[in-house]
Order: C-alpha cells, then sequence, then structure tokens
C-alpha cells in the first residue's frame, strides 16, 4: 500500500466549541496516539484531508504523519477511525493510529461486487449484501484497499464466503462461513381478489342493486301509511 504524506497542526483545547471554530477555519479536528507516543490533539487541513480521501480506494490510508513545530520525524500512523456527519457525509474527526511497519494489525477491508449474477439477470433474483466488509490481519505494507468479488456467475440460492476469498499475506478474522453476497428468490405478495374494486358495468349494476336494496324498506313503508289514512277516512 502507497504512503501518503500530511502535515496537521496542534490542536489547544477539546469539546464541541473548539470543534466548531476549527471547522469554521477550514480545519476537521483530528487525534494522535499510539503504543510507543502520547495521545495528541491536532487539526488537518480540510482540503489536503480531501485529497488525501479521493485518492484512496479506503479509509484504510497509510501516513507519514508531521506535526508543524517539532523537529521529530515523521510518524508512521494508519487512519483509524474516521466520523461524517450523518446528513451530508463530511468529515467531522478523525483517529491516526501510530504503528509498526514489522507487526501485525488488524483491519477492516470493505467488499465490492463486479458483474450482474445469472440468478438477478434471468432468473428475476435480488442480489443481497449480507457483510459489507471483511477483517484481517496483516502488516501495514499488506493492507489492500477493497476485496472485489465476481457475482456473474451466481444462481438463486448461491452465495460467496468469506473463506472464498483470496488473501494473499493476509489473515481472515471474519468467520470463514461467513455470507458476504448471495442471491435471494424474488418475493411475491399476493392481492385477495375480494379486496379488488369492480369496474365497469357489473361494478354500477352492482351498486344500483343495492341503492335498491336500501330504497325498498322505504317505500314499503311510506304505502302502508297511506293504506293507514285512507282507513282512517
Amino acid at each position: 500500500m502507497q504512503t501518503k504524506a500530511l502535515t496537521v497542526i496542534p490542536r489547544d483545547g477539546v469539546g464541541k466549541g473548539v470543534a466548531r471554530k476549527l471547522r469554521s477555519k477550514g480545519y476537521i479536528p483530528a487525534v494522535l496516539y499510539g503504543p510507543e507516543i502520547q495521545s495528541e490533539s491536532i487539526a488537518v487541513q480540510k482540503r489536503d484531508l480531501h485529497s488525501m480521501f479521493r485518492t484512496s480506494e479506503s479509509e484504510n490510508i497509510l501516513v507519514d504523519l508531521t506535526i508543524e513545530g517539532k523537529g521529530s520525524a515523521p510518524y508512521k500512523v494508519i487512519v483509524r477511525e474516521v466520523q461524517h456527519e450523518p446528513v451530508d457525509g463530511s468529515v467531522l474527526h478523525v483517529d491516526f493510529q501510530q504503528i509498526s511497519l514489522t507487526k501485525k494489525i488488524h483491519v477492516n477491508i470493505p467488499v465490492h461486487v463486479k458483474g450482474t449474477s445469472v440468478g438477478v439477470k434471468s432468473q428475476g433474483g435480488i442480489l443481497e449484501f449480507i457483510h459489507r466488509e471483511v477483517s484481517v490481519a496483516c502488516l501495514p505494507t499488506d493492507i489492500i484497499d477493497f476485496f472485489e468479488l465476481d457475482v456473474s456467475e451466481l444462481n438463486i440460492g448461491d452465495s460467496i464466503h468469506a473463506r472464498d476469498l483470496s488473501l494473499p499475506n493476509l489473515e481472515l478474522l471474519t468467520n470463514p462461513n461467513q455470507v458476504l453476497v448471495t442471491v435471494a428468490a424474488p418475493t411475491i405478495s399476493k392481492v385477495a381478489e375480494e379486496a379488488a374494486p369492480v369496474e365497469g358495468a357489473e361494478g354500477e349494476a352492482a351498486a344500483e342493486g343495492e341503492a335498491a336494496e336500501k330504497a325498498e324498506p322505504e317505500v314499503i313503508t311510506a304505502k302502508k301509511k297511506e293504506d293507514k289514512a285512507e282507513k282512517e277516512k
């Protein structure tokens, strides 16, 4: 995996108020931590961060991180967590973890699919994503951007499991039997015929019949009242 270079600045203070001020000035609040360093609050320019993410296929990015004003060598870090705004997806906060290039780390690798499955194209099935990432252990330099799954040969009922992945220099941590994608049969919902509206001449005739039935008792009652009045005369 290619290493990116990034320069950040120290950050004074924490909390929502400080974070809002930083974002208004074009910075994103962040934190640097690791087993060999003391945790430090930092901030990174939004344009530099966005540029770094645009040139990467995932958020698992190796970084040579330089803190402005410090004479120390760049820190070898990985982007460990990115917090996004839930509505527009903008970056709110970033965690950078200091690492060793000679020690394995645990990372989640996203899963992408390619092709259109036979089950979807010819059998009316539905492609379902069960898990969109896989957990692995590897050296930082062996991290891959994503797993690509070819689903073109999948029929209805077929699945791709974690054990089916090609794992060069990667140790699978996810359950090997975990289903990643599957092609499910289509679901058909039945509509009760009696609930369907009656249309056309038959519907009009039925409506007229119902109206006649409702009106008939009233006519009979009126006739009886007229006969009674005649007798009283």
